[in-house]
């Protein structure tokens, strides 16, 4: 059985309401929230799930905690859940971008969505290498970089449930090493992790946007990237509430239909 599912905070909560209305839009999947935090929230149309705090291996103050959730995610779903579709709550899905055929590839390798923005890819070997003297960035076969952002995969239970089990306890050991959590919260430590284990990857090729890093163009109530359709805005940096703001004000330059 094939399901949507997402990570939420408290200070995430409108958003939250948000992302789900618009997901309802778009989709007849099963939605699950797996709320973060000692709070409560009806999302309406979607299975709360609360998380287990006191397993998660980062204290409760820190992005990591929330973050972490993404790779027990399998912990928190019934078991009748074989393959998901994550997206975080900071994503405006403006087309839906999925079917069965890539929920069907998950079943071996996991889906993922390519991030090129500047800065976080080119330094995670300087970021890696205390832990890991031998590690090296991978690359395409394009020449891009072999990095990805974790707001958007698909991926199995059978296939990668134990997979980031293993990430988890790579991220702990690290932390634990170098006595400082890792950069951009799970997204480094998960690509550091698929590139030294050899974890099978599919790139998505899913627009994704982000309002403070590229320029974009409306068209008829359209959003546009380097000419093409966007179909997922990722709005990425600051607090829910800044984002919450950023998200009504492409809303409204969209004319409201999203």
């Amino acid at each position: 059985m094939n399901a949507l599912v997402t990570v939420c905070t408290e200070s995430y909560a409108p958003l939250a309401s948000l992302w789900l209305e618009r997901m309802k839009q778009l989709t007849q999947l099963p939605i699950f929230v797996v709320c973060v935090g000692d709070w409560t929230y009806d999302f309406v149309d979607a299975t709360v799930i609360l998380a287990d705090a006191p397993t998660n291996p980062f204290p409760a103050a820190t992005p990591d905690h929330a973050c972490a959730e993404k790779l027990r995610v399998f912990r928190h779903l019934p078991k009748e859940i074989d393959q998901v579709l994550f997206v975080d709550t900071d994503i405006m899905v403006i087309n839906s971008f999925w079917n069965d055929d890539l929920f069907a590839s998950s079943q071996t390798q996991l889906m993922i969505v390519p991030d090129h923005f500047v800065g976080y890819k080119e330094k995670i070997e300087d970021e890696f290498r205390p832990f890991d003297p031998a590690f090296k960035m991978k690359f395409l076969p394009t020449g891009e970089y072999f990095y990805f952002n974790t707001g958007v995969f698909f991926a199995s239970r059978q296939a990668h449930e134990s997979r980031f089990e293993e990430c988890l306890e790579v991220w702990r050991s690290y932390v634990k090493t170098l006595g400082r959590l890792p950069s951009v919260f799970d997204q480094n430590v998960f690509n550091y992790y698929l590139i030294s284990r050899g974890v099978g990857v599919s790139p998505l090729p899913l627009q994704n946007n982000c309002l403070r890093q590229y320029s974009h163009v409306i068209k008829e109530g359209r959003l546009f990237l380097d000419n093409l359709p966007v179909n997922a805005f990722h709005f990425n940096g600051g607090e829910g509430k800044i984002k919450l703001e950023r998200w009504l004000q492409l809303q409204r330059l969209l004319g409201g239909t999203t």
